[in-house]
């Protein structure tokens, strides 16, 4: 009983349900709904010529941008600063959002991926060639992760994991890092978002061209590894992901 056409309004009503989304996002989504609808087809469920119907869309990459320099000395400034902290907060909220933030900068965490995270997959090692600084080892099990496969990632700031020890009130392996000090849960999206969006208007971000969200940290690690010189190869392995996705998202430089 489905009508063929019923997607054709489709991409409007993901663009009215999330405007940042770009149209690479919207054509992977089509070739999943036609990938569901062969399956369909091969089963029985629908008949052999059934074919869901979309409109035209081009499939131009829009990149998410890296932030500048300045970008990000406006954002870790502000947000170590008291007007961002509140240090009446005893639960500790803003100085989590704070370390998550510069965390996924350090790491090319995704926003879910750090979100899950637990005290058993973080782990705080020495640098080789420079053994006072903190580095951080972190292991993300196959259903932490977006493509569904186990990685390891390295990163600088491990002291910013030893930072939130330092507050949290959770902090046994299997406690989240990024926890909720009253009630051990993870620390759930609003928080993160309502925090964003105060930074944001604080130091003048918001009247900028440049839409900046969490995801543009993860662009920011890539792109400032790639100028640091580090091989795409260890890169990939670091974000989970493919040398051509690298070279046509985060290959910016």
């Amino acid at each position: 009983d489905i009508n063929p056409s019923i997607f054709m309004e489709y991409y409007g009503w993901r663009k009215s349900k999330r405007s940042q989304v770009v149209n690479s996002t919207l054509v992977n989504e089509k070739a999943t709904i036609n990938a569901i609808f062969r399956y369909a087809v091969k089963k029985g469920y629908c008949t052999s010529i059934f074919q869901a119907e979309f409109p035209p869309l081009s499939k131009n990459s829009r990149y998410r941008e890296a932030l500048t320099i300045d970008e990000w000395r406006t954002i870790y400034q502000f947000m170590r600063s008291n007007d961002f902290l509140d240090k009446r907060d005893r639960n500790k909220v803003r100085h989590f959002v704070r370390d998550f933030t510069v965390l996924l900068a350090n790491t090319g965490l995704r926003f879910g991926e750090a979100r899950r995270l637990k005290w058993k997959h973080c782990k705080v090692v020495r640098g080789n060639k420079d053994e006072k600084r903190k580095l951080c080892e972190i292991k993300l099990t196959a259903e932490m992760t977006k493509n569904r496969k186990a990685r390891t990632v390295q990163g600088m700031r491990g002291d910013v994991l030893e930072r939130i020890r330092s507050y949290s009130k959770y902090t046994n392996p299997n406690d989240f890092v990024f926890v909720d000090n009253n009630s051990g849960n993870q620390l759930t999206k609003d928080y993160y978002y309502r925090a964003w969006k105060f930074m944001m208007k604080n130091t003048g971000l918001d009247m900028g061209v440049k839409e900046i969200t969490f995801y543009n940290l993860r662009h920011s690690y890539a792109t400032w590894r790639l100028y640091a010189g580090v091989s795409s190869r260890a890169l990939c392995e670091n974000l989970g992901t493919g040398l051509k996705y690298l070279e046509e998202h985060y290959g910016q430089m």
